[in-house]
């Protein structure tokens, strides 16, 4: 199976932390309350998508080629796309999760850079290992920044 990542607008997401959490410097990603991510299997995998994004490098590599279904020639796309991203924006922190399931899970994110919001869509594999088949970001509304 092959992963579909859809990238929309000026956002992609590339470095993600949760609200009140560290950025790659160790500075604070944002003072926000903490968001409660669910205990799922899609909830895993967008703790690791914003983990391994704020890292970068190593991590995000590691995770890209062994949490997804992503071919090799997208990972390295998808790096030089996370790492500008990270350098114009910032870490982001998840601040917000509209909707949520075993499989799938929205969420809004804001970098600490730009303050930019954006909306974030994860599909998981519906058996373990749970490997991530989608991700979709495009910028967040104002409606679902509130």
């Amino acid at each position: 199976m092959i992963l579909h990542v859809v990238l929309v607008g000026v956002l992609s997401v590339g470095s993600v932390a949760f609200a009140g959490g560290q950025g790659p410097q160790g500075a604070a990603a944002n003072t926000a309350p903490a968001v409660q991510v669910p205990e799922t299997p899609a909830g895993t995998a967008l703790g690791e998508f914003v983990s391994s994004f704020n890292e970068g490098g190593d991590k995000r590599k590691a995770w890209l080629e062994t949490r997804t279904t992503l071919e090799p020639e997208q990972v390295s796309n998808i790096l030089q796309q996370d790492a500008a991203i990270l350098a114009k924006h910032g870490p982001a922190t998840v601040v917000k999760i509209p909707q949520s399931s075993a499989s799938s899970i929205q969420a809004v994110i804001r970098h600490a850079t730009s303050g930019a919001h954006g909306h974030l869509t994860i599909e998981v594999e519906a058996a373990s290992p749970y490997k991530v088949t989608n991700v979709q970001i495009r910028p967040a509304t104002p409606e679902e920044i509130k």
